[in-house]
């Protein structure tokens, strides 16, 4: 979601598809139940690599909600922002 809002699944695609991860770790992994079958779960991530032939570093906090539909994990909503 930026100014412009929600992204179509080809802008996606098309954004992600030149995106190349040298180096991914997760960190201060936290979970919070909200009820029996579902939970926030807040990271930070610490990310290089390349994209669309530029490179790339970057530290993110993510918060995210997910619940359990069908016996899968499905995410229901997520939110980064950029870390210092």
């Amino acid at each position: 979601m930026d100014a412009a809002g929600p992204p179509s699944e080809s802008q996606v695609v098309k954004n992600v598809a030149e995106l190349r991860l040298s180096d991914y770790t997760m960190s201060k992994i936290q979970f919070v139940p909200l009820a029996p079958s579902s939970g926030l779960i807040v990271y930070r991530t610490a990310e290089t690599g390349t994209s669309h032939g530029k490179n790339l570093s970057a530290n993110v906090l993510i918060v995210a909600i997910w619940v359990q539909r069908n016996g899968k994990g499905v995410c229901l909503f997520s939110q980064e922002t950029a870390a210092k």
